[in-house]
Formats: C-alpha cells, sequence, structure tokens
C-alpha cells in the first residue's frame, strides 16, 4: 500500500475517531487554518489533536513496517501535544497553509516535512 495512503486513511480514521468521542457534531470542520487562534487553546481542540498526533504515530508505525517512515522524530523530541502545539503555531505563522486546509492536514504535512528521514 502506498504510504500516501496509509497516511491519509490514518489521519481520517484518528480524526473521525476523536471527533465522535468527544463532541456530538463533527468538530473537525471548525478546525480550519484560517481561525486556528480562536480554538487553540481549547480542551476540545486539545482532545482532538491528542486524536491527530495518535493518527500520525499510527501512520507512520504502518509505514515504517513497511520500511517506508513517513517522518523521523528526533530521539530527544517527546512526540506529545507541547510538541504538536509549537509544531503547529510555527506551520500557521508560516502562512505557507491555505486558511481553508483541516488543521489535521496542517499538522500532518508540518510533521512530515520537518521531520524528514
Amino acid at each position: 500500500m502506498p504510504k500516501t495512503l496509509i497516511f491519509a486513511l490514518c489521519v481520517a480514521i484518528s480524526t473521525c475517531a476523536s471527533t465522535c468521542a468527544y463532541s456530538a457534531k463533527p468538530i473537525s470542520d471548525e478546525y480550519l487554518a484560517s481561525n486556528y487562534w480562536h480554538y487553540k487553546d481549547s480542551p476540545e481542540f486539545q482532545m482532538y489533536l491528542d486524536g491527530v498526533t495518535a493518527g500520525l504515530l499510527n501512520a507512520n508505525t504502518a509505514a515504517n513496517f513497511r520500511s517506508d517512515a513517513l517522518f523521523c522524530v528526533p530521539s530527544q523530541m517527546r512526540f506529545g501535544l507541547v510538541s504538536m502545539n509549537n509544531l503547529l503555531d510555527q506551520a500557521i505563522l508560516s502562512k505557507k497553509y491555505p486558511g481553508n486546509y483541516p488543521i489535521a492536514m496542517v499538522l500532518a504535512m508540518a510533521v512530515v516535512q520537518g521531520f524528514r528521514c
């Protein structure tokens, strides 16, 4: 299976799982790059981000199993909410991503581009 397909499937599954688990309505539509600064500190978003982060790690594990890792996290870095929040802040400030991009995709692209193997 191509690594981009594994990547997309895991991100989609984790996004759906985190959205369905913590909200009566889909919240992923609200989490766009354009309004990131409005919701970034909310507890709901932090739960959502935790789910997306888990999806990224699952996607990378699945890809790595086939010797095709999506990204390589430096050994001294903890891949958790603090680092993901910092990475998102940098990605949004860089203005590389259109405002209509879902924040899960912004994070996924920032991780893959920022931690190349």
